[in-house]
């Protein structure tokens, strides 16, 4: 394995553990949630710079946390937050 790749991918495995302790105390389900669905696209990226795709990951986030929370049958306060922030990021896009 690449030293580079290895380094990389530990620090960020940190930042993700460190992006959710940031969440607060009581964090929301979908919070986390969210955080755990932006380390599997960071991942996906090979742990590389994301920042130019960042809108369409929010999206897609919002997108698989909608059809989570649905499934689940989370309260319709979290859905409609769900939705809200997603309409946020996709106003980003246009």
């Amino acid at each position: 394995m690449h030293l580079l790749w290895v380094v990389k991918r530990f620090i960020f495995q940190k930042l993700a553990y460190l992006a959710l302790l940031s969440v607060g105390n009581a964090p929301s389900r979908s919070t986390v949630i969210e955080e755990l669905i932006h380390l599997g696209q960071h991942r996906r990226f090979n742990w590389g710079d994301v920042s130019h795709f960042i809108p369409h990951l929010e999206i897609e986030a919002q997108h698989k946390l909608l059809q989570i929370g649905q499934r689940m049958g989370w309260t319709v306060e979290e859905i409609e937050r769900i939705r809200r922030a997603l309409k946020i990021w996709e106003a980003e896009l246009k």
